[in-house]
């Protein structure tokens, strides 16, 4: 039955009734035929010639329909281009405008962080200077002379570039030291070495550099040569 073939949901209009009756009957002619004699053979024959007919006479009929089923089918799709048209356009220009301001961001921070840099670069060596002249006048002039031997550095912190946070995220603030001035900070702690000294640690590889180059005749207070055999 067609029910069988294209599934019982499928509502056939009532203009194709007459046409569904037809092909069901034919249907249950080929089920009950049995071909014993050549009578047989011959209406089994002339039974294929009917079945061959039909479905002709089916795909004649429904080729109108099918016609119109594809022209709006490719209507509905040029539609689609057309209205998607604008959009498919503006989506990678639009995504081009963004990536130029993400990269116009990231040039502003790098050039605000060099100029941060040339800050606190001269705002350290100042530092330095002023607190070497606060030891001279102290009467330390070898300490003033040892802070000014070692060069300023200073690390500014680096601002990112701006970028847009989640709303409702809470965040977090994390507080850590960064070193700006290695002779001011070594100079804050000769002022107090007993209670300052654990904010110092020693420089393990230029110590064993030096231990290397110069043996047995390393020389630094606090610290000795060790020689192992490997």
């Amino acid at each position: 039955m067609i029910a069988e073939v294209v599934g019982s949901d499928l509502p056939i209009p009532e203009e194709y009734r007459g046409i569904e009756k037809e092909v069901s009957a034919l249907e249950v002619r080929v089920r009950r035929l049995s071909i014993i004699t050549p009578e047989d053979h011959d209406a089994a024959c002339q039974l294929e010639r009917q079945l061959a007919a039909q479905d002709s006479a089916i795909v004649a009929r429904i080729s109108p329909a099918k016609s119109a089923a594809d022209r709006a089918h490719q209507e509905i799709c040029d539609l689609e281009k057309v209205l998607r048209g604008p959009l498919l356009k503006s989506r990678p220009l639009l995504k081009q405008k963004i990536g130029d301001w993400r990269v116009e961001q990231k040039r502003l921070a790098d050039e605000g962080n060099r100029q941060r840099a040339l800050a606190a670069q001269r705002l350290a060596e100042e530092e330095t200077l002023d607190r070497a002249v606060t030891l001279e006048r102290q009467g330390q002039g070898e300490a003033a002379a040892a802070l000014l031997s070692v060069p300023a550095v200073a690390s500014p912190i680096s601002v990112a570039a701006p970028r847009i946070e989640a709303r409702g995220v809470a965040i977090r603030e994390n507080w850590s030291a960064e070193l700006v001035d290695l002779r001011l900070l070594i100079a804050w702690v000769a002022e107090d070495i007993q209670g300052r000294y654990h904010f110092l640690s020693a420089n393990g590889p230029a110590l064993n550099s030096e231990a290397r180059n110069r043996k047995a005749g390393f020389n630094v207070p606090g610290v000795k040569p060790v020689m192992r055999r490997v």
